[in-house]
């Protein structure tokens, strides 16, 4: 009996190890509505009689003597030097992880940073799924940065697949998927909370690659859907701590500038009297370049285009 590894498990069976991991596949999520049936997915296929088909994740289903058989693409690549160190906690990661994984951190820990030295350390060209096209642009300023190359990009008209990294988004890499299937060693799945809806799913059930790593800040799902997600990565979860934050407060500001009062004068026209006042203005602004001075990002709100102006 055997099992082969490729873009998803194929793997000999008879009636009864097929029914114990059919119902191990077999998921009921509780629907919003009491009264209404349960959502079900099922993540075993059944190919013929004695094969049945099942998620690359679930290696752990394959009996211990079996004969596993690893037909996953490998496309080796050299990669330039990783230009900055990793913090500890991202190097605990980095040194372990050898397969496929989750990696469920905090936001601000350096997810896209650190999948990226993963990439570089499994040296196998890599498809990097972003979901949106401004994750996609970070993704690509962030290669610059570590790497020093400009990636390829697989979306908004262009197929460019030349380079050690590619980032794709996941429609134009669902409507490819032929093309890409057998084309990359390493896939990384950004926000891959999203893995349970059908495109993402497909995207990378249908990928041979031989290292699939999935990065998000949140594996539970208000849907409950992220029952799924160990189908698709393994149960390896790395939970970094949180770190490289700053706890949120709210600082109040009191100025001794009067608001203009009087039932009778219109909103509007109240709040426009205090963006004119010079004094506000002047107050606002080096607020502003006092937290700037900390190291803070500042970010000044005002539906006043002449006032924002002015505290520039």
């Amino acid at each position: 009996m055997k099992a082969v590894l490729s873009n998803r498990i194929y793997m000999d069976c008879d009636e009864n190890l097929q029914r114990e991991i059919d119902k191990e596949l077999t998921y009921r999520i509780p629907s919003y509505n009491p009264k209404e049936p349960p959502f079900v997915i099922k993540n075993m296929g059944i190919v013929r009689k004695n094969l049945i088909t099942i998620p690359i994740g679930r290696q752990d289903l394959i009996p211990s003597n079996y004969e596993i058989i690893d037909k996953r693409y490998l496309e080796p690549v050299e990669f330039p030097e990783f230009k900055f160190d990793l913090r500890e906690s991202q190097a605990e990661v980095y040194n372990d992880i050898q397969d496929n994984a989750i990696i469920n951190a905090w936001v601000s820990w350096g997810k896209t940073f650190t999948g990226l030295a993963i990439a570089g350390k499994l040296g196998q060209k890599t498809l990097v799924v972003t979901h949106t096209v401004p994750l996609r642009n970070q993704w690509a300023k962030e290669v610059e940065k570590v790497y020093g190359f400009t990636p390829g990009v697989i979306g908004s008209g262009k197929f460019e697949t030349d380079t050690p990294i590619v980032i794709g988004n996941t429609q134009t890499l669902y409507r490819n998927i032929t093309k890409i299937n057998k084309m990359f060693g390493t896939v990384i799945l950004d926000e891959m909370h999203h893995v349970s809806s059908p495109t993402f799913s497909r995207v990378i059930d249908t990928n041979y690659a031989r290292y699939k790593v999935g990065l998000s800040g949140t594996i539970e799902r208000k849907d409950g859907k992220h029952v799924v997600f160990r189908d698709y990565f393994s149960s390896n979860v790395y939970k970094p701590p949180k770190e490289n934050f700053m706890q949120p407060s709210v600082q109040i500001w009191k100025s001794e500038i009067r608001f203009v009062d009087g039932t009778r004068i219109p909103w509007a026209n109240r709040v426009t009297a205090l963006a004119n006042n010079e004094e506000y203005r002047h107050s606002i602004a080096m607020i502003a370049s006092a937290y700037a001075q900390k190291g803070h990002k500042v970010l000044v709100v005002s539906d006043r285009v002449g006032f924002l102006k002015s505290c520039a």
